[in-house]
């Protein structure tokens, strides 16, 4: 065990890091010479979850933020940046640390929206806390407001405004009346913090798409999407109480008139040439981390699982990933790196998404899995309504890319074509975890052929359940985690045990894959109980086999009933159940082709 440990990892805190020994920072200060002072007042930085955008919002929030109690004590500030690297600005310090009030809200707790009214009165809540702790720092009649009073008429309506915001969600507000305290809520609390000290005010957005994509499948998405829009443009567009402000989020939503009109508006992506490194780590900051831990023997594998991110002209390792596994090897130098960033998230929005076509996606999944890139034409602006609405394949294939699932092949990008990759092997298994969801009970489309396999089982009809495998290999056996050498039995095998193994969730159905069996292993089997409780349970043993050919599979599928009697798979079965009779399926597959031959065997 290591005994320099990180007490303080993957924190979204600022002010928690010190000048101490307690907790280490890669130093991104440096990029705040390209956001303060510029002549473009918003910023919007769009990158995928876990890449450090709540961290640099707290970062700037500490840099820039007043000290309301003593403007004049910095100590604080200096404390947390005087061994950064833009600490040795002087003159940027000087105009810029410590001196403008700081409006910050995150909106990345939004939870569920499924009315109007709940939307609302969600964003309205998040307003309230908001205006309320703006209304008791500026209350204490110390510091910065010790001599102010309400003498400006402004700050007087500007106060009256404060309460109102404070108390949206308390107060009879009809409908309306919530939408207009909304519209103007960050514009009147930018007001009101500016009047009280006298100077312009930095609002800082932290997942400002979260509301958008909450609701993007919603019947009333468009009546939230126009309130949330203009609270945003009278905050960050016609305001001239703004010093600077800063958005984060995962996706640019410009389409959707989010920010109609804004001519002071600057949005920065992946491939931003100034900011591509703002944002997870390049490489250099990996090895010195691993270095200032001991870690440097660990730097192949770090690059294996967590790297391949394509940022502009940088080479980007996922930060999450890093700094989990890092505190992983210093607790336990042997640790096996995980999958950390990946199961920080859901994959409901893409699930909804692709189980709507999966032959849009199948081809394109079998090169990403077998190490190859797809083609895909780059929407800047993605909309989260054609996300719902639209079964364009390029929109999806956007999607998996701005929200970090794929990232760009820059050996095989051109300015014409753009071409996109799995960027590591912990995103890798990613992917196979989307891909395996198709053959769960959770896939609703999925779950209706369940059924109709049983009944075809039972009645052994080979024709029926032959028709069923044909079509579930052609819609999903593309999307396999095997490699481009090509189908072997084994993958067969295991594409029926996902489905099966579904099928039969159920215990009452003792499902087994490998089971010992009389004389060897059977592939698969379970029994299939009878709904009359007096009729004895049917039993199934399934073999299967890989033909050479088209022409081979009547032999393979043959062989595969030859090998449950000459193995005696059926009398292993009958001794662990009382059945009727014993299903014997047997299996042969060729490519995206199956052949089915079933034979009863009466007890």
């Amino acid at each position: 065990m290591i005994d320099d440990v990180a007490e303080i990892v993957g924190n979204e805190d600022f002010s928690e890091f010190s000048s101490g020994d307690d907790a280490y920072y890669v130093d991104k200060t440096n990029y705040l010479k390209s956001i303060l002072g510029k002549k473009t007042k918003v910023f919007l930085f769009t990158r995928p979850r876990r890449f450090g955008k709540s961290l640099t919002i707290s970062m700037i929030e500490n840099f820039v933020g007043l000290n309301y109690e003593n403007p004049k004590d910095k100590s604080k500030a200096i404390s947390l940046f005087k061994d950064l690297d833009i600490y040795k600005d002087k003159e940027f310090i000087k105009e810029y640390l410590g001196n403008f009030p700081v409006i910050s809200i995150s909106l990345k707790g939004v939870s569920s929206l499924d009315s109007l009214n709940e939307a609302i009165n969600n964003l309205g809540e998040k307003l309230s806390q908001l205006a309320d702790y703006i209304d008791f720092i500026s209350s204490k009649r110390n510091g910065i407001f010790k001599y102010l009073r309400f003498i400006d008429p402004r700050l007087s309506i500007a106060k009256i405004r404060l309460e109102q915001i404070k108390r949206v969600n308390v107060n009879n507000y009809s409908l309306d009346d919530k939408k207009t305290i909304i519209k103007n809520s960050l514009l009147n609390i930018s007001q009101f913090l500016s009047l009280k000290t006298g100077r312009k005010v930095v609002i800082l957005i932290d997942e400002y798409d979260v509301p958008l994509a909450k609701t993007a499948n919603t019947p009333f998405y468009d009546q939230l999407k126009d309130v949330y829009a203009e609270m945003l443009s009278n905050a960050l567009k016609t305001n001239r109480f703004l010093e600077v402000g800063i958005l984060t989020g995962c996706l640019q939503v410009a389409k959707e008139s989010i920010f109609t009109g804004f001519n002071n508006f600057q949005s920065i992506d992946f491939n931003d040439p100034v900011f591509s490194s703002f944002y997870g780590f390049t490489e250099s900051e990996v090895l010195k981390m691993l270095k200032h831990y001991h870690l440097e023997d660990k730097f192949e594998t770090f690059k294996e699982w967590y790297d391949g991110y394509n940022f502009g002209h940088d080479h980007i390792f996922c930060p999450w990933d890093v700094i989990k596994y890092v505190r992983a090897l210093t607790a336990d130098i042997n640790a096996k790196p995980e999958p950390y960033w990946v199961n920080t998230g859901s994959l409901d929005l893409l699930q909804d998404i692709y189980k709507r076509d999966p032959e849009n996606y199948t081809e394109g999944f079998q090169k990403l899995i077998d190490g190859q890139s797809i083609e895909v034409a780059i929407e800047k602006n993605l909309n989260y309504q054609l996300l719902f609405s639209n079964d364009d394949e390029n929109y999806f294939w956007n999607l998996m890319y701005i929200t970090g699932y794929l990232t760009l092949d820059t050996e095989l990008s051109t300015d014409n074509k753009t071409f996109l990759k799995i960027p590591n092997r912990s995103v890798h298994g990613a992917i196979v975890k989307l891909l395996k969801w198709c053959f769960s009970n959770n896939n609703l489309d999925f779950k209706t052929k369940i059924s109709p396999i049983l009944q075809s089982i039972s009645i052994g009809d080979a024709e029926s359940l032959e028709t069923i495998l044909n079509n579930l290999m052609l819609r999903y056996v593309n999307t396999r985690d095997i490699s481009s050498g090509g189908p072997k039995e084994y993958f067969y095998q295991g594409f029926l045990d996902g489905l099966f193994s579904q099928v039969c969730e159920s215990k009452k159905y003792r499902y087994k894959s490998n089971l010992s069996l009389g004389d060897g292993f059977a592939d698969i089997s379970f029994i299939i109980p009878q709904e009359d409780i007096r009729k004895k349970s049917l039993g199934v043993i399934i073999e299967i086999k890989a033909a050479k050919d088209i022409k081979d599979l009547e032999v393979q599928s043959n062989a595969a009933l030859t090998q449950i009697h000459a193995k005696n798979y059926d009398k292993g079965q009958e001794d662990f159940f009382d059945l009727s009779e014993i299903i014997a399926v047997g299996l042969a597959f060729y490519k995206k082709k199956c052949l089915v031959k079933i034979e009863k065997i009466k007890l």
